[in-house]
Parts: C-alpha cells; sequence; structure tokens
C-alpha cells in the first residue's frame, strides 16, 4: 500500500476518513501541511502533493512501521480511553504511558530511555526503565508458554479476534496467578468514561480526533513526564536499597 497524491474519501464516512488520517499521519510527522476538510470547503478531499509526501508501506515490519499502522492508540484519539490517574512524587498526571526504547517517537505516551547517558541520574533511570521493560517482555514469554494458541500464526484471524484471544488468555493468567496468591499488585479499577461522541456531528468528532492527536504528540509532556519520573527514582533510590538490604 502507498500513499498516493490523492486520499479521496466520502466526507460522511467517519471510518474511511480516520483510515485515510491515520495514512496521512506520516506526512504530519514529516512536518508537512495536510489540509483538513472545513465547514464552507466544497471539496471532498484530503490532498498532499506529491513532491511533500511519498512514502512507501510495504517495508518490513519494523517497531515504527508497526506503531504507525497499529490501533493501539485508537480508544485515546476518539476519547473513550479508561482514565489512568497517577502520582509521581507530589505531580499528578491522567494519562498511562508505555515504555519503549530510544527508537520510538517522543510522545507523551511513551516513555523512553536515554540514548546518551550523561550523569548519574540518568545513567540510574536507564537501568531501571530498560529492567521494567524486559520484564514487561518477558510477560508475553509467558503468556505463551502457558497457552498455545499464542504460538500459532496470527495472519488467518481478525483483528478483533486477536484482541479477544488476547484478552481472554492475559484474563486466565491473571485469574490463576490471583488463585494460587502469587499476585504482588492489589487489583485497581479504573474509570472507564462515557463514549461523549455518540450523536455528534462529523466535525465535532474531527476536531476531538484532531485534539487528542495534537495532545498524544506532545513532546514536552514526554519530557516533562521523563524527567519527573528521572527525579522521582533518584530521590527513592536509598529507600529501594534499604529494602533490598
Amino acid at each position: 500500500m502507498t500513499i498516493y497524491v490523492d486520499c479521496i474519501i466520502n466526507m460522511k464516512n467517519f471510518t474511511a476518513f480516520l483510515e485515510c488520517l491515520e495514512a496521512l499521519t506520516v506526512c504530519i510527522g514529516l512536518g508537512e501541511n495536510v489540509q483538513m476538510p472545513r465547514k464552507g470547503i466544497s471539496h471532498e478531499a484530503i490532498t498532499v502533493t506529491r513532491q511533500s509526501c511519498w512514502k512507501p508501506l510495504h517495508r518490513s515490519n519494523n517497531d515504527l512501521n508497526v506503531l504507525n499502522a497499529s490501533p493501539l492508540f485508537d480508544s485515546l484519539l476518539t476519547d473513550t480511553a479508561p482514565q489512568v490517574s497517577y502520582e509521581v512524587g507530589d505531580v499528578d498526571f491522567d494519562r498511562g504511558y508505555y515504555l519503549a526504547d530510544e527508537i520510538y517517537p517522543s510522545w507523551a505516551s511513551f516513555v523512553k530511555e536515554f540514548s546518551s547517558v550523561v550523569d548519574a541520574r540518568r545513567k540510574y533511570f536507564t537501568k531501571k526503565q530498560s529492567t521494567a521493560r524486559k520484564d514487561v517482555e518477558k510477560t508475553f514469554g509467558i503468556l505463551q508458554d502457558r497457552w498455545g494458541i499464542l504460538r500459532q500464526p496470527a495472519r488467518a484471524y481478525s483483528v478483533n479476534a486477536i484482541k479477544r484471544i488476547m484478552y481472554g488468555c492475559i484474563i486466565l493468567h491473571n485469574m490463576i496467578v490471583e488463585d494460587n496468591d502469587f499476585n504482588i499488585a492489589k487489583n485497581k479499577s479504573y474509570y472507564m468514561p462515557v463514549n461523549n461522541l455518540q450523536g455528534s456531528t462529523w466535525y465535532e468528532r474531527c476536531d476531538v480526533y484532531a485534539e487528542k492527536s495534537k495532545e498524544l504528540r506532545d513532546k514536552d509532556e514526554h519530557e516533562y513526564l521523563r524527567h519527573t519520573l528521572v527525579s522521582h527514582l533518584w530521590h527513592n533510590r536509598d529507600n529501594e536499597i534499604d529494602n533490598e538490604l
């Protein structure tokens, strides 16, 4: 699949618009201007010039290509994601985050390790972040060892079926862990917001999508969260050493 010069869509089909907008996100990431449809504009297309954006999508499935095609942040972009509130030091945050390595973009929902370590604080943070990230990666290996269906090829399944299979395996795994009294964290429920976009107009949904997309890609928020985590971990390192002893 390739991003063509014109991405023609039916303005009444919001799903088609989202698919087109997701493809054009590559252009937005490169700093190109993408014209958005608005009231009073007669044309029914989102266009980019051949010179400004010509980026094939039929490449190897590395981390960035998978991220660009992933529905991971769909619920966040449509304002239907669970509200996750937590406190780091004395600072409150209301968006969850994913641990990632330096190849990922500097988005507000990613906490990346430092590519260059210049002081003890960053070195300590990078060590803790890398350790926690590897623990998460090992979790998928545990799930694959326990549930044979996760070791099978997934191309024959629909995206919705894969999602339900993963949810089912995770829920069953957590039930087994809890039943054996091996759980190390208290169960925490998250508030699922009401979908306020139901009954809204096409333009209102577009505005919410654009606003959430901007918040997701906020580099300043990414740096602020990482700086807060660095300070918090460094401040509590002595307590952690005492607990290990």
